[in-house]
């Protein structure tokens, strides 16, 4: 990576997609093995090995201890690196750009104030009515990202979807997102999340199976849009966005699921988020830092990367785990009405409702730095 630092890099925004083939002189973010595993492919292995070697197997606290501490290294930064996004690199966006105002501040004044009404009215149930707007945000959030790194990957390749292609893969990927949200809440069920308790929104089964239809007619139109498209143009989608596609199938079909791999998709989720973090962060140092070769450059490409990357670790730590931990640990809620983990909860829910908004906003193609830096040639 050294020796190219000082060779001018052409963005995304100073090109045209019939240029982009031959501007990309290597068409992967990372290396053609980091991309495929990173974007999703490690999660499918590890589904594979799961039903070859671990058949009916259900999680046990061996899983649970993982699952918990791989938290640490992905799942956690890749809530924080999405505030350091916000809060740091567009900064000057937060008080001028109404989009980046609502994500920055209005969206968790109104998350804080529902919070803060639920322990004023002293009922855990108005909690619960956050858990459902959690897992319908968080749900949401997947199918977007898998859409990101499906463009994306396709995009470096000069490979790019018109109107009818991108609605047919964003049918595709919402009808999956239904699947998984619809599963949940048909019918009247009760749930536990973090000892506050929620019920599910007693929709018809109907539903559901309307979710499956549009599923499987939207993917035979997405294959055969593919397929025109190879023979009209002669491209084809990059084999990392095939495997994102897939990725997002093995997550939310029932039919794929096995009870151990199910805790595991967050963390595979947060790789995929993190593979992006990292490519926007490095293409902002290597465009903005004139000789890497150089003392300044140095730290410039540890603070600006690492450093970035370490930040949002320790502060994912701080909190999604330690603060809220600690405080649970303090006569700060009711413990009777709330439960013992009262602030892990708010955290957690907090933190996963503000993260759709905050990326519903900075990994937008109409963003001026994702355009400048996402989509940088990798050489």
């Amino acid at each position: 990576m050294n020796q190219n630092s000082s060779r001018k890099i052409k963005t995304a925004s100073e090109i045209t997609p019939l240029q982009s083939v031959q501007t990309f002189s290597t068409r992967y973010l990372i290396s053609k093995h980091i991309d495929l595993l990173m974007i999703g492919g490690g999660s499918l292995i590890l589904l594979i090995l799961m039903n070859v070697m671990l058949t009916g197997s259900n999680p046990d606290s061996k899983i649970g201890w993982w699952v918990y501490s791989l938290s640490f290294v992905a799942n956690f930064p890749h809530f924080l690196a999405s505030y350091q996004i916000l809060y740091s690199d567009h900064s000057d966006k937060l008080l001028t750009d109404k989009k980046f105002i609502w994500a920055g501040f209005i969206a968790p004044a109104i998350i804080i104030g529902f919070l803060a009404y639920g322990v004023v009215q002293g009922d855990a149930k108005t909690w619960g009515y956050l858990v459902s707007a959690m897992y319908f945000f968080v749900g949401w959030h997947y199918v977007k990202q898998i859409f990101g790194g499906i463009t994306v990957s396709n995009a470096i390749n000069g490979f790019f979807y018109n109107s009818i292609e991108r609605w047919a893969l964003k049918t595709n990927l919402f009808s999956l997102w239904a699947i998984s949200f619809l599963g949940f809440n048909t019918g009247s069920q009760s749930y536990l999340q973090d000892g506050i308790p929620y019920a599910s929104l007693n929709l018809p089964i109907g539903l559901t199976n309307a979710a499956y239809w549009l599923l499987s007619l939207s993917a035979m139109a997405l294959i055969i849009l593919n397929v025109n498209k190879y023979i009209r143009e002669g491209k084809a989608a990059s084999p990392a966005a095939i495997v994102c596609l897939l990725t997002i199938y093995a997550w939310y079909l029932p039919l794929m699921s096995h009870p151990m791999f199910m805790h595991t998709i967050p963390f595979f989720h947060s790789v995929q988020y993190l593979l992006f973090v990292y490519v926007f962060r490095r293409n902002k140092v290597l465009a903005n830092t004139e000789n890497l070769n150089t003392p300044d450059g140095r730290v410039e490409w540890l603070s600006g990367i690492w450093g970035y990357l370490a930040m949002a670790a320790v502060l994912g730590a701080v909190f999604m785990s330690i603060l809220p931990r600690y405080l649970d640990t303090l006569p700060v809620l009711d413990s009777k009405a709330f439960g013992p983990t009262a602030a892990f909860f708010a955290f957690t829910v907090f933190i996963n409702i503000h993260h759709y908004f905050i990326d519903n906003v900075i990994w937008r193609g109409q963003n001026e730095q994702m355009k400048k830096y996402l989509f940088t040639a990798n050489r």
